[in-house]
């Protein structure tokens, strides 16, 4: 599975995967906030 994706391509989905609750997470505080 891992095997055919590029090395950028594999940082990129790392990072969104790791980044993607946070602003989930944040833009809910800040929608409950405002």
């Amino acid at each position: 599975m891992l095997r055919g994706l590029k090395t950028p391509e594999l940082l990129v989905l790392a990072f969104s995967i790791a980044i993607w609750p946070r602003t989930q997470v944040f833009s809910e505080s800040n929608f409950i906030l405002n």
